[in-house]
């Protein structure tokens, strides 16, 4: 049975700008509604629930008319998200809002979520979306992409996808290969002929119109199909349907489909994990930085819950709203790839620079009202303090990580710092050590810093010869004249050893590789490159730059020809071991990709790397061609490579592209390709990478923690004012073991927001490392809650939770299994 679907895909940018997308909804959809009224049998398919919000605004006599095709069941809405998004790069919580704005305004608009999640053209798909669709009430899922893979034929058409926590849906790849089919009787019967899974379900669908540019199904087709409806003998039966009848009809044999456990991997187009290096470095600073605002909003509409501040609350909820959906649309799977126009890049850029603008609006003003610092009259319990200056830690993370090095505006007195111990960096900065950040998310009013800095922790440069020797209380670092790493050891304590030396050879080695592709210039990078780069020269000068107590650094300076160059700095800090790389680059090469290489002595048959919500393994080498084929792959804040006693992170802050072969590790920086932007990476970036080096093998609780600081740290600073609180706001949230001790563990508190749909808070945690965790989730007081329920992404309730108030804290205890993401809803009585 072959079950035909007509749809048109149409890509919300590509060749073409969002605006021109808006006008291509409105002529192929008013064109499906004269088939529809031509055609009483004939069904259309539509996805994205953004451009469906366009045309609401743009032409609003046609989108009534879509509602009522809706109504009759002939213009059917699928997909449940915003857009039809990139699954490789975005953040977890930026797949959460995917589905939970797309399946709100579904239901609000159609009268229903949906029930198929589908997206017939992104590049790879995350082991976490069958939990993340479960969570959103979708059990069913469409693509088609991976018919496109060059080593291996993917070998289902209909199967169990089972993800990164076990959570299961029924995927289908329509066997025709193509969401672009004309309905003709050859791709009929390929759609028959080639279902790989014909002996456990024979039925597929067959999704017919012209797509990617929009159109839809022509008259033609539906003809066409017409006829072939009609059992032509020597034609498999053909039904004119919707998606869900079909998945309907596939769970009907469940336990008998496939299985393909974790992640599906594009064979192709790896180079979208590294094209237009700003739109990727955007995308990673605005989810920072809305996470950071949904976090304060949703403190201070708890602790702020009276009408007078509701219009405040109110204003900065809808621009948070409006700021969630310009991330959204950016994370489309042609834009944040980098596969787009010039015109396009230049709207994604400068849609991430207003979200950056207004996340940080919302974060100041409101921590302003949660700190009592105020220009106008006082909001909170304060006190008077002519001219004087207050420190004001806020720390992100309910985990700890102290002491802390921290930077602060200078100029600021030694009795507010109450320390001796302060590096100057620049004119407007300095450096001091925070000694009791709180292993929780907190707003505190002045910290307690360290006074004095033992000798043991300080960091220092010595120049001997042609090396560079750095040292912390934590790692001993030689850099050679050229800028190479040569030496990296993790410094023992008590009776624990020296480390031996993680790096074997050389590491920090910039490579150039030539970057000519097959088919898609933007898209792909080949395997063949390997065999065509060559190793950056040596740095062309070296400075040291700071020489402790709190950091030392150096700056190397390299040519990677005319007009492009590299300016490094290399930094270690107190109390880390981290030893990072800052690095500021002018790139005007064509057709090359920028690599830098860490040579190291570890060996192991998979490294790790960060997925939403968890990490994935992967070969390091290529026995077959499923492991050839993973020459290049996503990874997020990190990839690990460990042994069972040692192993090195490689951290960063805006790059996704990685590769590890044998002992040999990979980050991937820039790009230069041609089409479809010819300006494609060229000017200047900034960016920083860091090696972690840790004992013990992975998963590893501190590279995940070291990793998401990394992103989104604490924050010092320093406010002047007429009245000021008298102690801040304190400690909001915090995990605790089963014992009631600090929590050490793998889970972590992700996202705490303001509820949707009125003044509730919720919070989302996750268990990151593969085990099974139980945490103690700690609430304030001051927030005012007395309840707890287990909620979906959706923020509907699923259960209650027993709730304990004690010590100033309302406390619940869940378990987590292996990967399991769990939301949290603390309902305002």
């Amino acid at each position: 049975m072959v079950f035909a679907i007509g749809n048109c895909h149409i890509d919300t940018a590509w060749l073409w700008p969002y605006a021109e997308t808006r006008r291509k909804c409105a002529r192929t959809w008013s064109t499906q509604i004269r088939n529809m009224e031509m055609h009483p049998e004939y069904k259309f398919v539509c996805s994205q629930a953004q451009q469906l919000e366009w045309v609401k605004e743009d032409y609003p006599s046609l989108y009534q008319e879509i509602k009522e095709w809706h109504k009759k069941g002939q213009f059917l809405v699928t997909g449940g998200t915003w857009i039809e998004m990139d699954c490789n790069m975005p953040s977890g919580e930026s797949l959460v809002r995917q589905f939970l704005t797309g399946q709100r305004f579904f239901e609000r608009e159609f009268g229903a979520p949906c029930d198929v999640f589908w997206l017939p053209d992104t590049f790879g798909y995350s082991s976490q979306l069958p939990q993340i669709m479960r969570s959103a009430g979708i059990e069913f899922f469409l693509t088609q992409k991976l018919s496109w893979n060059l080593f291996n034929k993917f070998p289902h058409s209909v199967f169990r996808w089972e993800g990164l926590d076990g959570s299961e849906v029924i995927g289908h790849f329509p066997p025709a290969d193509s969401y672009n089919t004309s309905a003709k009787v050859d791709e009929v019967i390929k759609t028959v002929q080639d279902n790989k899974d014909a002996g456990v379900l024979n039925a597929a669908m067959m999704l017919f119109g012209h797509g990617d540019g929009g159109g839809g199904p022509s008259t033609a087709m539906i003809e066409s199909l017409r006829i072939m409806r009609n059992n032509v003998p020597g034609l498999p039966e053909v039904v004119v349907d919707n998606a869900e009848r079909f998945f309907e009809h596939a769970a009907g044999r469940y336990s008998e489909l496939p299985r393909w456990v974790g992640e599906l991997y594009f064979e192709l187009h790896r180079g979208t994990y590294t094209s237009q290096a700003m739109i990727k470095k955007g995308n990673r600073k605005a989810e920072l930085s809305l996470r950071k605002a949904d976090l304060v909003i949703g403190i201070f509409a708890s602790v702020r819950d009276s009408a007078s501040e509701h219009g405040v609350i109110t204003e900065f909820s809808d621009l948070l709203s409006y700021c969630w959906k310009l991330l959204l649309l950016h994370q489309f799977h042609d834009t944040l790839p980098g596969t787009c126009i010039r015109p396009v890049v230049e709207e994604a850029e400068a849609g991430h620079r207003k979200i950056l603008e207004y996340a940080q609006r919302v974060s100041n003003d409101l921590l302003f009202g949660l700190t009592g610092i105020t220009s106008s009259a006082p909001r909170v319990e304060e006190r008077e303090r002519e001219n004087e200056k207050l420190l004001v830690l806020f720390n992100p993370n309910a985990f700890l990580r102290t002491p802390l090095v921290l930077s602060v505006s200078v100029g600021v007195d030694s009795e507010t710092l109450k320390c001796s111990t302060v590096q100057q960096v620049d004119k407007e900065t300095s450096l001091v050590v925070v000694e009791d950040v709180p292993s929780s998310i907190a707003l505190t009013v002045s910290p307690k810093t360290m006074r004095e800095l033992q000798e043991d922790y300080r960091c220092s440069i010595v120049h001997r010869g042609d090396r560079l020797y750095l040292k912390n209380g934590q790692l001993k670092v030689e850099m050679g004249l050229d800028g190479r790493l040569y030496s990296l050891i993790l410094r023992g304590a008590g009776n624990v050893p020296d480390s031996p030396n993680f790096v074997k050879g050389c590491a920090n080695r910039f490579v150039l590789y030539d970057d000519v592709s097959l088919f898609w210039d933007a898209w792909d990078v080949e395997a063949y490159n390997f065999e065509k780069c060559y190793p950056v020269d040596s740095a062309v000068s070296f400075k040291i730059i700071e020489t402790g107590p709190l950091r030392a650094s150096l700056q190397f300076e390299y040519v990677l020809g005319s007009n492009s160059r590299i300016m490094q700095s290399v930094s270690i800090e107190s109390f880390s071991n981290l030893l990072t790389f800052e690095n500021f680059v002018t790139w005007h090469l064509d057709r090359k990709m920028l690599r830098v290489e860490f040579n190291t002595f570890l060996r192991s048959p998979t490294a790790s790397y960060e997925t939403q919500y968890g990490y994935v393994q992967r070969p390091t080498h290529f026995n077959t061609s499923w492991d050839a084929a993973k020459f290049e792959v996503c990874g997020h804040r990190y990839a690990d490579l460990s042994e069972r006693n040692y192993g090195l992170a490689i951290l960063n802050d805006c790059k996704y592209g990685y590769s590890v072969r044998d002992s040999l590790m990979r980050l991937s920086l820039l790009r230069s390709p041609k089409s479809p932007d010819d300006l494609c990476d060229m000017g200047d970036h900034q960016f920083k990478y860091a090696l972690l080096p840790h004992a013990g093998s992975f998963p590893c609780v501190d590279v995940m923690r070291s990793a998401v600081a990394f992103n989104q740290s604490a924050e010092l600073r320093v406010f002047s004012g007429n009245y000021v609180a008298e102690d801040g706001i304190g400690e909001m949230f915090a995990l605790e073991d089963e014992n009631e001790q600090q929590y050490k563990g793998s889970v972590l508190l992700d996202c705490v927001k303001k509820a949707e749909d009125g003044y509730d808070l919720v919070l989302r945690l996750y268990e990151s490392l593969g085990g099974t965790e139980t945490v103690r989730v700690k609430v304030s007081s001051r927030l005012g809650f007395k309840r707890a329920m287990l909620c979906n992404i959706m923020e509907e309730n699923t259960g209650e939770l027993e709730a304990v108030e004690k010590s100033d804290w309302l406390t619940v205890k869940i378990k987590l299994s292996p990967f399991q993401l769990q939301s949290i809803r603390f309902p305002r009585e």
